[in-house]
C-alpha cells in the first residue's frame, strides 16, 4: 500500500501547496509503498492512531528536512519511530525525546511495556536522544545547547499550563519555516496568542469523533513560522 492511501486528502493538498517548489520530491514520497519504511511503526501504533499522526509526521519529516525535532510524550514509541524513519530515509537529523518514565504523575504518557521508547529498533537508535525526566526540567536545559528546533512534537502532559509552557520554550528557537505540533487537540484552548508568528496548516482529525459543541478530536495539529 502506498502513503497516500492512507493519508486524509487535505493533508495531501496542504504538503504539495506547502512545497509547490519540490512538487517531484512530494510526489516521490507519498507513491511509496508503507510497509518498504513504517512496517514496525505500524505495529507500535495499529490502526488509526498510525494514520492519523504517526503517517503524517513520517511524511512532514521526510519532506522538510529537519535537522533538530523534539518531540515530549514518548511511551513505547509509535510516533517516535515514525520520525526516526524520515530521519534515517533523509539520512540526516537528530530527534531528541523527552519522558518522565514509569514514574509520572504530571499526566504524560507512562508506558505499560517498560521503559520508554524501549521497542525503538537499534538500526533507528544512532539518531535519537532521550531524556528522562519532566518537559519543565528538561526543556531549558537542552535548548540553548541545541540552539534551534526545525519540528517540534508534543504528546505529554495535554493541560492547557503544560502545552503553553513548552510551546513557550520552543518558539524562542524557532526559525522561519520551523513547525510546533502537539497530538490530542479537542478545540478547548486557543494557543494564537502564543504563535502569533506561526500560521495554522494543518489540522488532522478523526472524521467519526465529533462533540456537541462542534468541536471535534484533532489528532494532530501543526504550525509552521512565518
Amino acid at each position: 500500500m502506498k502513503i497516500k492511501e492512507k493519508l486524509q486528502p487535505d493533508f495531501i493538498e496542504n504538503m504539495y501547496s506547502l512545497y509547490s517548489h519540490k512538487k517531484e520530491e512530494v510526489n516521490n514520497i507519498l507513491e511509496s509503498e508503507i510497509y518498504e519504511v513504517l512496517a514496525y511503526a505500524e505495529f507500535l501504533r495499529p490502526g488509526d492512531s498510525f494514520s492519523f499522526y504517526s503517517l503524517p509526521l513520517y511524511v512532514i519529516c521526510r519532506i522538510s528536512k529537519p535537522n533538530i525535532v523534539i518531540e515530549t510524550g514518548t511511551q513505547n514509541g509509535g510516533s517516535t519511530q515514525a520520525i526516526l524513519c524520515a530521519l534515517r530515509d533523509n539520512e540526516k537529523g537528530t530527534l531528541h525525546s523527552i519522558d518522565s518514565g514509569d514514574q509520572s504523575t504530571d499526566g504524560t504518557h507512562i508506558s505499560t511495556f517498560g521503559e520508554p521508547g524501549q521497542d525503538i529498533t537499534k538500526d533507528l537508535k544512532k539518531r535519537w536522544n532521550f531524556h528522562l525526566g519532566y518537559t519543565y526540567d528538561v526543556l531549558p536545559i537542552i535548548l540553548p545547547q541545541l540552539k534551534k528546533v526545525d519540528l517540534f512534537f508534543h504528546d505529554s502532559d495535554h493541560s492547557k499550563e503544560c502545552v503553553e509552557f513548552e510551546f513557550r520554550e520552543i518558539i524562542q528557537y524557532c526559525a522561519k519555516g520551523s513547525f510546533v505540533g502537539l497530538h490530542d487537540h479537542y478545540g478547548q484552548w486557543d494557543y494564537t496568542n502564543i504563535l502569533k508568528e506561526f500560521s495554522f496548516v494543518i489540522g488532522y482529525h478523526r472524521p467519526a469523533v465529533h462533540y456537541k459543541d462542534g468541536r471535534y478530536h484533532n489528532v494532530l495539529r501543526l504550525w509552521r513560522k512565518n
